[in-house]
């Protein structure tokens, strides 16, 4: 068990300890009670169906699903803080029945299975309430999941085998199960470390940051909004300049104004365009550049090798080590940290839907992608510094400062993003089987393989010319459409706060 977990765990002693106690006090308190037996005999078709709808609060059935969503939320969402939260309320539930149950032996009560529904789909439904990114669908999210808990327990009184008041009890436990965990791991009991308070710190001498946002890859503004600012208080940090990106605003004159009003460092939060338009208006500046990962790609931030956590990015932004990393610049005034490309991986991006991105996040450019793996190829022309120009026939090209792409794969294996050269990966698969061949050795982490269907170059000045206009992009944001791109590489022209002993710079 990690130290964040144990620290957890201790926080939520007493008040487990203390529902526990008060639903077995409960119990024993009904115990006595000459309470009426239901009326009714639950006969035929209509009894198995209320035995099928009380499985539903069963561990049997209600368990499996959990865990798939809490492996879900952590892969593929990089949702740790939800799935501790889940996990929780249904531990504390089924502890809380389990004591209660042995503490009055001989009765029905708890009804267990509308206890654990109530922690299960109440736990749910907070979670949909909070990741849902428009009002009517998080209604909808935290309203329905109750109607699988009402039918737990309508089914549980239509059986006979539970009082009213013993199901309406361990539904209410299974209820504060949820607001424990909401509470202790959700909002005020972060089971990452906090920082120590400091007030003892004078008010000017205490250092300020500024925090860029992408509203649109926040689901919940606010709660963003005060989580950071009361970490950063309690770092003795003044309140941060809070900026929000615009259509007109992507970052570049917020990250500007933020180095030029005296900010001591400046997070971005928001994908990979927006680290990609803030890290432009911090190049140059002295001003470190801290990344709070909440888009679909995250390129960057897998490259350096951050946590998935907000509070752990706050936490390196705050108190992580200053790396200088070398920036693309395209055709003298776009600048990237992670990758440019024309062709395909541009294609991709401008295709991949916009709904699909948000449902099952980076897997949608490979939806996109599949479309275009047998485009018309282009004659390019790739002249690296002062070399000779080598003439190709390509399906794309990628210009990389770092070479890992998502699920672990290698693209340019010897892109190291401070050494001052841009590595240059170009795609020449002629057929399905190169497609085939290319993808194996990239997932094996061997994209240099005589048979994986790459050319690769270094250099620190890359010019690309095609026979035709090819999409382009940088950073997943994509530029306008051309025949040319030229890029050159700004060594170590950016600061960025990684971890404390990260081998990601090597």
């Amino acid at each position: 068990m990690t130290p964040d977990l144990v620290r957890l765990v201790r926080r939520l002693c007493v008040p487990v300890v203390v529902l526990t106690a008060v639903l077995a006090v409960v119990g024993l308190v009904m115990h006595e009670w000459p309470g009426p037996e239901w009326p009714y005999e639950a006969r035929g078709g209509w009894r198995g169906l209320a035995r099928s709808v009380e499985a539903l609060g069963t561990a049997a059935v209600a368990v499996p699903p959990v865990v798939l969503i809490v492996a879900g939320m952590r892969v593929g969402f990089r949702r740790w803080r939800e799935s501790i939260f889940l996990l929780s309320a249904m531990l504390i539930a089924g502890l809380a029945l389990v004591v209660a149950s042995a503490a009055v032996p001989g009765t029905s009560f708890p009804a267990a299975a509308s206890g654990l529904a109530a922690a299960t789909y109440g736990g749910i439904s907070v979670v949909l309430g909070r990741r849902l990114r428009t009002p009517v669908r998080r209604s909808i999210g935290s309203v329905a999941p109750w109607f699988l808990v009402l039918g737990v327990a309508v089914s549980q009184l239509y059986l006979g085998e539970y009082r009213l008041e013993e199901i309406a009890a361990s539904v209410a436990a299974g209820g504060l199960a949820v607001g424990v965990a909401t509470r202790y791991v959700l909002l005020g009991g972060s089971f990452e470390q906090r920082p120590i308070a400091m007030d003892d710190i004078p008010l000017p001498d205490r250092r300020r940051a500024a925090v860029i946002v992408n509203p649109t890859k926040v689901a919940d503004m606010e709660e963003e909004r005060l989580a950071v600012t009361a970490y950063l208080a309690a770092a003795g940090w003044h309140t941060p300049w809070w900026l929000e990106t615009r259509l007109d605003e992507l970052g570049h004159g917020h990250a500007k104004a933020a180095a030029d009003g005296g900010a001591d460092v400046v997070f971005a939060c928001g994908g990979d365009g927006t680290i990609m338009s803030v890290l432009s208006g911090l190049a140059g500046t002295g001003v470190p550049l801290a990344i709070l990962p909440a888009g679909t790609g995250n390129l960057l931030a897998r490259n350096l090798q951050l946590p998935p956590d907000r509070d752990a990015c706050l936490r390196v932004g705050l108190g992580g080590v200053d790396r200088k990393i070398d920036v693309g610049r395209v055709d003298e005034t776009h600048r990237f940290a992670v990758m440019a490309g024309m062709g395909l991986d541009a294609a991709m991006i401008m295709d991949a839907p916009e709904k699909l991105k948000k449902r099952i996040g980076w897997p949608a450019y490979a939806v996109s992608g599949a479309r275009h793996l047998f485009d018309r190829r282009a004659h390019v022309t790739i002249t690296v510094d002062d070399a000779e120009p080598v003439h190709l026939r390509a399906r794309g090209v990628v210009i990389g400062n770092v070479g890992k792409l998502q699920a672990g794969m290698v693209l340019m294996p010897e892109a190291v993003p401070d050494d001052g050269i841009l590595d240059v990966a170009v795609l020449v698969p002629k057929s399905l089987r190169h497609w085939l061949m290319l993808a194996f050795h990239v997932a094996g982490r061997r994209p240099k393989a005589r048979a994986s269907r790459i050319e690769h170059f270094r250099g620190r000045r890359i010019h690309l010319a095609c026979d035709r206009v090819w999409p382009r992009e940088i950073d997943g944001d994509l530029l306008e459409p051309s025949k040319e791109m030229t890029i050159v590489v700004e060594p170590k022209a950016l600061i960025v706060r990684i971890p404390p002993g990260t081998d990601a710079m090597t």
